[in-house]
């Protein structure tokens, strides 16, 4: 499982733009399917408590 670990957006969407510059689109196509997992999950949790 991931987590932000109080990371905000942008500053996730900066790491995934970094790892792309450094190892290329596959590295950048797993952190947007990583990121993609951890907004799914973080609505789910928000559904959940409301």
């Amino acid at each position: 499982m991931f987590c932000r670990a109080g990371a905000s957006w942008e500053e996730m969407q900066t790491v995934i733009s970094l790892c792309f510059l450094f190892r290329g689109p596959p590295a950048a196509n797993r952190g947007a399917e990583i990121r993609g997992h951890l907004v799914k999950k973080e609505a789910e949790a928000k559904a959940m408590a409301a």
